[in-house]
């Protein structure tokens, strides 16, 4: 009897061994997320680059492309990012839609050229182009509907410097909002402004041929009068010190000045011709100018 219980002592302690060394086993296997099986063929984890912190002044890789927001109409408005330096320049074409197609034109090629040519983007800077504000009124044709968005609202109109609800447009009245803002493109890149802070933003427009400074009624800033001079000796373009052919309320650039942002509005000469040597001339000594 004493060597039967000896035997079952044995047996019983081997048991207890084999299950301790199939548990700790068990323990070390990663069973894969759902997301990691491909045609029940597991990914190996090991070689996706997660996300860390980022250490102080490291700089974060720019997206490509985001979306800054929603036209009135359900449409995106997309920007465009190049370049991780700490000096975030802005681009705007496409405020008037379809009307004044140029102003798309010159942005897109400035994202052409930026992504088949890295080193248009100097260290430094950060480049962001928003190649079409008014989705909608690119949508609508080059009548003069074209310019305005779905709601039938000038987004020039809509920024809150010297804001009224109707606008003018060369001889005649056009809708500015409900408020400054009410339009969602224009509250789109007022947060899209919020958030990048940058030092300089150029705004293309159509048609009369010049650079143009910003000022909310406040005088034109030093650094303001600094891009306007060097992106029009680059681009041979004449200098303005401001828009004075008509008075302009809501104007996005003015606003700009506003919030302390050195701003300026690029007008071509016409409505179709984006001018694109000129222009490229002018936005890469803009680059240079805050390059580092």
């Amino acid at each position: 009897m004493k060597n039967i219980a000896l035997i079952l002592g044995l047996i019983l302690l081997i048991g207890i061994v084999a299950f301790m060394l199939l548990r700790t086993s068990a323990e070390n296997v990663t069973v894969p997320a759902d997301d990691t099986l491909i045609d029940d063929v597991v990914v190996d984890t090991d070689e996706i680059e997660i996300p860390t912190e980022l250490e102080e002044g490291e700089v974060a890789p720019a997206l490509p492309v985001t979306e800054l927001g929603m036209s009135a109409g359900g449409r995106p408005i997309m920007v465009h990012t190049f370049g991780t330096g700490r000096n975030d320049i802005l681009i705007v074409g496409g405020m008037h839609g379809a009307y004044a197609p140029n102003t798309t034109e010159v942005a897109e090629r400035l994202i052409a050229l930026a992504e088949s040519d890295p080193q248009f983007v100097p260290a430094g800077v950060t480049l962001h182009v928003v190649p079409t504000l008014n989705p909608d009124g690119a949508a609508l044709g080059t009548t003069p509907a074209g310019r305005f968005n779905a709601n039938g609202v000038d987004l020039n109109r809509n920024f809150d410097c010297e804001w009224q609800a109707e606008g003018i447009w060369q001889s005649q009245a056009v809708s500015g909002g409900s408020e400054p803002f009410s339009e969602p493109e224009a509250a789109a890149l007022r947060s899209y402004v919020a958030a990048i802070e940058p030092v300089a933003a150029v705004v293309y427009y159509s048609a009369a041929g010049g650079v143009y400074s910003s000022n909310c009624r406040n005088g034109v800033s030093a650094e303001t009068k600094t891009l306007t001079d060097v992106y029009a000796q680059a681009s041979d373009y004449a200098p303005f010190a401001e828009f004075d052919f008509y008075a302009i309320t809501g104007d996005a650039v003015n606003w700009m000045a506003k919030e302390g942002v050195a701003a300026i509005s690029v007008l071509m000469t016409d409505y179709t011709s984006p001018e694109w040597e000129k222009n490229r001339a002018g936005l890469a000594a803009v680059l240079e100018l805050y390059a580092e």
